[in-house]
């Protein structure tokens, strides 16, 4: 069965993995095991090859290792890019997009604060925050440019004893003018 990107981006495990790539260029599979170690293998597999089959990702390398044929991924050239043949195709598929995000932070916190043991929000970095600010075009552009070197940075690090994996999850929209109105 043929999916749409969008549909495809809307399996949290799929969503998970296209993440993980956003910021690592190229990874086997058993790299991305590493960074997904609540999914199974089998599960892995299915979900890294319907990305394949819906051009999400795509194979860049085969390595000959032990007798078997390691393949190494990476995102495909627009591999992120949705179409859509309407304005109101678009916004229902951003609001559904939106919606499995907004779900997959609920779900992520609610992991969090279902752990064993004692939690500690303040030494686990726990916040939220919201700001809204006056900006042009150019100035926004300049804060995504120094919010994504900051993120590439810290990308960088490999997984080890030492480090915790935290999530950072950003959300930017036009903000609402102070005379506007909701409709009801």
């Amino acid at each position: 069965m043929k999916h749409s990107k969008a549909d495809l981006l809307l399996h949290p495990i799929r969503l998970r993995i296209v993440q993980i790539f956003a910021t690592r260029p190229e990874l086997t599979i058993a790299q991305v095991a590493e960074y997904l170690k609540d999914v199974p293998q089998a599960t892995l597999y299915r979900h890294v090859n319907q990305l394949v089959q819906g051009n999400m990702l795509t194979v860049v390398k085969q390595n000959q290792v032990r007798g078997t044929v390691e393949k190494v991924y990476s995102l495909a050239k627009g591999g992120l890019s949705t179409s859509s043949t309407s304005d109101e195709e678009t916004r229902e598929s951003m609001m559904q997009q939106f919606m499995l995000f907004v779900a997959m932070l609920i779900d992520d916190f609610e992991a969090y604060t279902k752990r064993k043991g004692e939690i500690d929000p303040y030494k686990d970095g726990i916040g939220f925050r919201q700001a809204s600010f006056y900006l042009t075009d150019k100035e926004l552009q300049q804060l995504y440019m120094r919010i994504g070197e900051a993120f590439q940075e810290a990308a960088r690090h490999e997984p080890s004893p030492e480090r915790q994996r935290r999530t950072i999850s950003t959300i930017l929209m036009p903000g609402r003018e102070t005379n506007e109105t909701q409709e009801q």
